[in-house]
């Protein structure tokens, strides 16, 4: 593995690792009180007074700002739709969205996981996509064959051997395919995204400012996909999930994608 491979990788790891830390796993709560101990403070004049006091509220979890990289210069295509669906399906071809911006979005690392949202479960198949600026054929062609649960999934490029370039960039896309002769019946969703060098600093900042922070970091140095992918890395292996939910759906109401970021708060799709 390369050195700009290994930052890219170690980013992502000491965020998730941080993630997993930064809240107890459920069932590991505060050991219980021994009944002995438990006497000792009610027998102190101000234990009842402090148990009746109001206590003031837990502090909210910052809410992660995305700032979008500055715009690329050169070959990289304008009027982008982003995220947004093409194609006129019918009544049983779910929605299906893209979790990109409508702009290039970074990462650093070499094999980023791609997420995307189906808004409701569905026998139609869905093909990925992914092809880079001089391409004429895909990179990497994948169909996924129904049945398929609505909500989140993702597609891992290390999983395929695949890594992405520095400096070029990529073009995703997941279609919701009905299998009918004319492809506009389709539903399409696409996505942009390239590899950056690490942001300087980004280490000393992930350590400076902590893991409940790690996210934030992330955001603000404008690296979308890596921002989304430790959200979604905690949502899949951590117990306690509401709080990646909630802060994934923050950062993707910033890039409007409102039916994602319905279905992360709980609400129908």
């Amino acid at each position: 593995m390369s050195r700009r491979n290994q930052n890219g990788a170690l980013v992502s790891a000491r965020v998730v690792l941080a993630l997993a830390a930064a809240e107890p796993a459920q069932g590991a709560a505060d050991p219980k009180p021994n009944p002995g101990d438990e006497k000792q403070e009610a027998s102190r004049p101000d234990a009842a007074a402090q148990k009746s006091a109001p206590q003031p509220p837990k502090p909210e979890t910052e809410v992660p700002v995305y700032k979008p990289p500055k715009p690329t210069r050169g070959s990289f295509p304008r009027n982008l739709t982003g995220a947004a669906t093409r194609g006129r399906a019918g009544a049983d071809a779910p929605l299906v969205l893209a979790l990109a911006p409508d702009h290039l979005g970074h990462t650093v690392n070499a094999q980023p996981n791609l997420y995307w949202f189906l808004e409701s479960d569905s026998a139609i198949r869905v093909d990925f996509t992914l092809i880079d600026e001089d391409s004429v054929n895909p990179l990497l062609e994948i169909t996924v064959a129904g049945p398929l649960r609505g909500g989140v999934h993702a597609v891992r490029l290390a999983d395929h051997g695949l890594s992405l370039e520095p400096g070029r960039w990529y073009e995703w896309s997941v279609a919701v395919v009905t299998g009918g002769r004319d492809p506009s019946e389709d539903r399409i969703s696409r996505g942009f995204i390239t590899r950056v060098e690490l942001p300087a600093g980004l280490s000393q900042q992930l350590e400076a400012r902590g893991p409940e922070q790690a996210v934030n970091v992330l955001a603000e140095s404008g690296l979308w996909y890596d921002a989304i992918a430790a959200l979604s890395v905690g949502i899949e292996t951590h117990q306690e999930k509401r709080s990646f939910q909630q802060a994934r759906a923050a950062l993707l109401d910033q890039v409007g994608l409102t039916p994602v970021s319905r279905y992360d708060r709980g609400g129908k799709p």
